[in-house]
């Protein structure tokens, strides 16, 4: 994105949370634009490397294009939707399927880009245990906390016991803990607000999945 290379993302614009327009720069000199079914800039980046391949390898550029517009992020991947739920909508970003330090730091970030970039009010960050990290595991799961507060995420929510243990460097009033993703899921419902976007992650382990069934359970997705 910003140093010249053979293939290249000049801009990028968020359209909605499900969708971006992107213009880029081929080998040769020329500029393509296409549309990406996500917000997730890590995504988008990693749609340059495919454009790569395909103008490389002589494939049909334009079929290639055309997919990535209907190319819809997974559950757990990063699946990107809205609910009402006791007449508050919601932004969900469903990224649940695992996690490690610098994918739940894109994730926090990719958040709170959609935050700005929607104009919603906050961004609630409910994150689970990153499992099978051994003895860096206390120091890498403050960083996250640190990463929380330095991204100014307005609320979390932190599921298992290393979570807890980062979460007391965290603002009071900013984060509540559970001992583990059925407790949180109890609580889930009341501590969000109209207008939040509840950005879910965490290792397989954590089943982070279980907040976004409990809601789904009480209510029906938009």
């Amino acid at each position: 994105e910003k140093n010249a290379s053979d293939y290249q993302i000049l801009s990028l614009k968020i359209e909605n949370p499900n969708l971006a327009k992107v213009e880029a720069k081929l080998k040769n000199g020329s500029k393509i634009s296409y549309e990406i079914s996500t917000s997730h800039g890590a995504t988008i980046f990693n749609s340059i490397i495919i454009i790569a391949c395909l103008d490389l390898l002589g494939k049909d550029l334009n079929k290639g294009l055309t997919s990535l517009k209907t190319l819809a992020a997974q559950g757990g991947r990063g699946k990107t939707f809205e609910m009402e739920i006791d007449g508050k909508k919601i932004t969900i970003i469903d990224d649940t399927y695992n996690a490690s330090v610098l994918s739940m730091l894109a994730g926090i970030n990719h958040a709170m880009n959609l935050k700005k970039t929607l104009g919603k009010k906050r961004v609630v960050a409910a994150l689970g245990d990153m499992r099978e990290l051994g003895e860096k595991s206390v120091e890498l799961h403050e960083k996250v906390a640190n990463y929380l507060i330095a991204s100014q995420v307005d609320f979390a929510v932190l599921a298992g016991s290393e979570m807890t243990k980062a979460a007391k460097i965290l603002p009071q009033n900013h984060y509540k803990t559970f001992p583990d993703s059925a407790a949180a899921s109890l609580a889930i419902k009341d501590l969000l607000q109209d207008g939040d976007i509840l950005y879910l992650k965490g290792s397989r382990g954590s089943t982070m999945e279980k907040l976004i069934e409990k809601l789904t359970n009480q209510t029906s997705a938009h």
